[in-house]
């Protein structure tokens, strides 16, 4: 009598939810340390310092984890928990803020739903995948072939370093440029110049000139919205009655919210015989 009596007061204080689901919550103690370990996890993924996040990844895993590309996120927020096999694993569904290029180009900021495993190891929430097909992706699992090698020690270093610091070619050829041309030289005989770029993607492409440290360059990218497999150009050129005492003009280009610097040598004037 006295467990239906509380049945009942269970029930009747939590209406969103039947008897039987409040019985089969997790031990608040197990609730909590997930959480906390979750949000530590994804907050390295808003500071920028993915190394952090090492200590939660389970070791099985570790391989993968360290392979895959990191997103950076400007908020995360844990939607939901499905705890399995007696509160040891757990599937965390949450929602990290991101930044999304659109298809008609810019970029706004929206919430993507992801999809975490968590285990218990040694007494501790880790996170892991699940099996050897499933790779870390933004979105979750995505498939990867099951005799790809294992990632050394020092591939892991050189991973974390080129997410440090990305090499300027290489991160502009992965956001779908290929650049053309040589070095960037302007003159009185070549007073502007072009850099051609190819946007790779399936939508359009939206890079912007952030700044020029000289006030007698100018530079734009045409056509502003580089349409989806097309040919775009970065435009550089002096203005009317601009000085061309020899220098050097930093050109600083966004794309996709990173800024690369391109560095303009001015030729000065051809030498008096």
């Amino acid at each position: 009598m006295r467990f239906l009596s509380l049945l009942l007061i269970l029930a009747a204080t939590a209406p969103a939810q039947t008897a039987v689901e409040v019985f089969r919550k997790a031990p608040p103690a197990t609730d909590a340390a997930l959480r906390e370990r979750v949000t530590k996890f994804y907050q390295t993924y808003i500071d920028k310092k993915w190394r952090l996040s090492e200590p939660i990844v389970a070791e099985d895993s570790k391989d993968r984890y360290f392979a895959a590309p990191k997103s950076i996120f400007f908020s995360y927020a844990i939607s939901e928990i499905k705890f399995e096999e007696n509160y040891t694993k757990a599937i965390v569904l949450g929602l990290a803020e991101q930044e999304r290029m659109m298809a008609m180009g810019g970029i706004i900021r929206m919430k993507v739903p992801l999809q975490s495993y968590w285990k218990i190891i040694d007494g501790q929430w880790m996170w892991y995948l699940p099996d050897r097909t499933c790779v870390a992706t933004p979105m979750g699992c995505g498939v990867v072939d099951k005799t790809a090698t294992e990632v050394s020690d020092a591939q892991k270093k050189e991973i974390e370093q080129r997410i440090a610091n990305p090499p300027l070619n290489e991160v502009l050829s992965s956001f779908g440029f290929t650049d053309s041309a040589g070095g960037l030289v302007l003159s009185a005989a070549a007073p502007r110049l072009e850099r051609e770029f190819k946007n790779k993607l399936n939508g359009y492409l939206a890079p912007k000139v952030r700044q020029v440290t000289d006030s007698d360059v100018e530079a734009s990218f045409e056509p502003a919205q580089i349409p989806p497999n097309s040919t775009g150009k970065l435009v550089v050129k002096m203005k009317p009655g601009a000085s061309f005492a020899a220098r050097f003009v930093n050109v600083e280009i966004e794309v996709f919210t990173r800024v690369f610097p391109m560095r303009v040598k001015i030729e000065g004037p051809a030498a008096k015989k």
